[in-house]
């Protein structure tokens, strides 16, 4: 699904995926991350297995001029929810809900 320039997957290690994406790519690749490693998973295992995955799956995103530079942004999908998981003032973890074409 990825578009024919702009991004490249360079290297995979393990569950992560490093690619070369131009800075006006970033948000389409992190829609095509988020999409790949949850809303398509539940997808794929109902559609080939008939299993309903019913636990929430999540991602961690990096964008930087090098691997494992930059600053995460977490997500989590739950009951087809996209949230963006961040820090409040306490440093208690919140889930904030996205607004997301995927979800």
């Amino acid at each position: 699904h990825l578009p024919e320039s702009g991004i490249e997957i360079v290297n995979t290690v393990h569950d992560s995926i490093i690619a070369e994406v131009r800075p006006d790519m970033v948000e389409v690749w992190k829609a095509l991350c988020i999409e790949a490693m949850t809303f398509a998973v539940y997808r794929i295992l109902e559609s080939l297995y008939h299993y309903k995955l019913e636990v929430p799956l999540g991602i961690g995103t990096k964008i930087g001029n090098y691997w494992g530079d930059g600053i995460e942004q977490t997500f989590q999908v739950d009951n087809g929810i996209l949230y963006e998981v961040i820090k409040d003032a306490s440093g208690t973890k919140v889930r904030v809900p996205v607004q997301s074409s995927s979800s």
